[in-house]
């Protein structure tokens, strides 16, 4: 299955969020990027931009 995100900068939030109905029922809603198998380089990359 394939899942559509989108790169959506919020203040106080995550940096990767859900953009189809896949994964919403997959991840829910709100910022997925702790859901998701990424490298903890990867999430502190996303963590800098989001600042």
């Amino acid at each position: 299955m394939t899942y559509k995100l989108k790169l959506m900068f919020e203040w106080g939030g995550g940096c990767l969020w859900c953009d189809d109905d896949n994964a919403r029922n997959e991840f829910d809603v709100g910022p997925i990027e702790d859901k998701l198998p990424i490298s903890q380089s990867t999430k502190e990359k996303l963590s800098d931009l989001n600042i």
